[in-house]
């Protein structure tokens, strides 16, 4: 995460001043929107706001769009429009270590014969320069001026030096320097790039089937389309490691964690300095998960040199490596699990359990694999007064995907994560089903799924139930003969949109004149009749009538 190349040694980091939501100046003749359909993208519509599609995204109906300013406004009252976006401006920072290597206990894994051989890591960032001491496995760039995923910045190939610099005998050498680094160029010389690069970086990662996707960057900017692709990532089984941000104060005692870090589906990773006392930039929040070093750090640079930065950018990486080599020790693990392999093998910092200047404490390298002891959560030693979910309102359409973290809270005040060691139900497997946390909305309708622990339980409602149906017209006329196709649209509980016509049910009030088959009317003879599309309990009327 870092400013510019100008500023390479500024601690601070600047982010998008604007919100999703806010006014678009009316003085910019065009605007670089992020546009979220609800069941694909819709390229008619984007053309008749005069718009044209910069980019699309495989994993979700995703659009980023240039258009007119007083085009917006229209864009968003579509009816398959879910949300419209401004894309915003995303930022690395970093700043200005050796000693990183030594105190999380890396040589010990090394010695373990854990290198990240076989892991494949996406650097989402300014790309990775060609240097002796780096080995890029591939990559992709998706800035507008090149094709290249060539550094032209540094940052990236800092990042990529913690991770994977190579064992070779000169130079400096990653925490996981076997595994496979992938150059995602997503952020520009500036070290500054546009969301909808980011989103199709981690599109790219999503696809090219990554198990690690380091994002050593972030905003203070929450988007609706950030939060789904990074909890798509997750859901499909990746790692995300994203830096917590450089907002820190001296205090520490704001909440200033970085979008994409502070999402549930991101391991927010703080920066610590030789001391292990948290670096003053290092920013705090509940979100904080795990600390890693990130204070004065020496790793590859360009023109096939070193330097020497700072900042939560080169914490991230620290994790992504330690990640790849605890997958190599778990082979079997899946990301849930490596994630808790990773908070229950930390070290306790700062106040005693999950605090929000370390998380769960400062990484340590795995010297073997994981004991099967440490295949469930922490043991509870103490009363459970309670427990507590990241959320307990879920709604969406099918195939819409939420992690939740459940947190037992014990007689003492203090706090565990049992996500991956509560028993998790489902009350209609049907409408959603949970597998240790992860809750997939399999069709539509209303259920509730439950997290039990220690004789407590809390529960989540998932909510993909129609709110009401929609036709694409409420009349069809003409004569014997005449067949037209009518599209039923389901407006659900959170607001999206799904057509439903495969699904609903139809009934006709007299079937001589019309009938009705998969949304295609047909009618027969002379007259007039209503047919009448059900789906969920809901229903709407379609007048058909044919006159001589």
């Amino acid at each position: 995460m870092k400013k510019a190349a100008a500023s390479l040694l500024a601690t601070g980091l600047l982010f998008a001043s604007f919100g999703p939501n806010a006014a678009f100046a009316a003085q910019e003749e065009e605007q670089n929107v992020i546009v979220i359909f609800d069941e694909k993208v819709d390229k008619k519509a984007i053309a008749q706001a005069e718009g044209e599609i910069d980019q699309t995204f495989k994993q979700l109906p995703i659009a980023s769009v240039t258009l007119p300013a007083d085009e917006v406004k229209e864009l968003k009252q579509d009816k398959d429009v879910v949300r419209v976006e401004k894309d915003i401006t995303v930022h690395a920072s970093a700043d200005t270590l050796d000693w990183g290597i030594g105190a999380t206990n890396v040589p010990v894994s090394w010695n373990a014969g854990f290198t990240g051989r076989g892991v494949k890591i996406a650097v989402v960032d300014t790309g990775v320069a060609a240097h002796p001491d780096l080995a890029v496995a591939g990559g992709a760039s998706f800035v507008s001026y090149t094709t290249s995923y060539q550094d032209d910045n540094g940052h990236g190939t800092h990042v990529a030096g913690i991770i994977g610099a190579e064992s070779n005998g000169f130079g400096t050498k990653g925490v996981a320097p076997d595994a496979d680094v992938y150059a995602v160029k997503s952020l520009e010389k500036s070290g500054s790039g546009s969301l909808s690069s980011i989103l199709a970086g981690i599109d790219w990662a999503i696809t090219n089937k990554m198990d690690i996707i380091n994002l050593s960057l972030g905003t203070q900017t929450n988007s609706a389309a950030f939060q789904a692709l990074v909890d798509k990532a997750y859901a499909s089984g990746i790692l995300v490691v994203a830096a917590a941000g450089n907002d820190g104060s001296a205090s520490g005692t704001d909440d200033t964690v970085d979008y994409p870090a502070r999402y549930d589906s991101a391991i927010a990773v703080g920066a610590v300095d030789s001391s292990l006392k948290r670096t003053s930039f290092s920013s705090t929040g509940s979100t904080v998960e795990i600390a890693a070093p990130g204070q004065s750090i020496v790793s590859t640079y360009l023109n096939n040199g070193y330097a020497r930065m700072s900042g939560t950018s080169m914490a991230a990486p620290y994790v992504s490596g330690e990640l790849a080599l605890l997958k190599q020790a778990n082979p079997t693990a899946d990301a849930v699990r490596l994630r808790t392999i990773l908070k229950d093998t930390s070290k306790d910092l700062g106040t005693a359990g999950r605090d929000s200047w370390f998380g769960y404490g400062f990484m340590q390298a795995p010297a073997s694999a994981a004991p099967q002891a440490a295949q469930t959560a922490p043991a509870v030693s103490t009363v459970v007064s309670s427990l507590t979910a990241s959320t307990t309102f879920i709604a969406g359409k099918p195939q819409d995907t939420k992690a939740v973290q459940l947190t037992a809270v014990r007689a003492d005040g203090s706090k565990v994560d049992i996500t991956e060691a509560a028993q998790w139900k489902t009350a209609n497997s049907k409408v959603a089903t949970v597998n240790r946390g992860i809750i997939t909305i399999q069709n539509y309708g209303k259920t509730t799924v439950s997290g039990l622990y220690g004789g407590k339980t809390v529960n989540i409602t998932v909510d993909a139930s129609v709110r009401s149906l929609s036709v694409s017209t409420k009349r069809v006329a003409g004569k014997p003969g005449t067949v037209q196709k009518v599209a039923v649209t389901a407006l659900l509980s959170s607001g999206q949109r799904a057509d439903v016509t495969p699904l609903v049910t139809w009934k006709v009030l007299n079937q001589k004149v019309a009938n009705v088959s998969g949304g295609v009317v047909s009618i027969s003879q002379y007259g007039r009749t209503y047919a009448a599309p059900s789906f969920m309990g809901k229903t709407v009327n379609i007048l058909i009538e044919s006159k001589k």
